[in-house]
């Protein structure tokens, strides 16, 4: 059931949405919840205890549960997401860079640049200036 997949196509991957229709449903259920915690606190400063704390793991199991289940771990699978976030408010916003870095959750814009252009190979400003020709 590992599953690598790219958020900035599909922050909602397959995977993700039929999860609820497998055999060990409690099991799925755990990752759902894990998932839902970190996409409704993507913009806050994350927390891992926090997550644990949601789904009654401890640190070293929820880590290892999610890695296992996601093929990425929680760090990545969040910047995946903020990313996919900060896509859409590229696309669909005039906000700054640095607006929409800490609107995406991001700690620094220098941060957020740097991931941004890891992932796509082009700064967010040159993203945004390719869209609008």
């Amino acid at each position: 059931m590992n599953v690598k997949y790219n958020m900035l196509r599909d922050p909602f991957p397959v995977i993700v949405k039929n999860l609820i229709f497998l055999c060990d449903f409690p099991v799925h259920f755990r990752l759902l919840k894990m998932i839902d915690f970190l996409q409704k606190n993507y913009q806050k400063k994350f927390v891992l205890d926090e997550l644990c704390d949601s789904v009654n793991l401890c640190r070293s199991a929820c880590c290892r549960y999610f890695k296992k289940m996601m093929n990425m771990s929680i760090s990545d699978y969040l910047n995946e997401y903020r990313l996919s976030q900060a896509l859409f408010l590229l696309d669909n916003t005039d906000n700054s860079v640095t607006e929409i870095a800490v609107q995406s959750g991001f700690t620094s814009a220098s941060y957020f640049i740097s991931k941004f252009k890891e992932k796509t190979g082009l700064t967010p400003l040159e993203y945004k200036m390719r869209k609008k020709s």
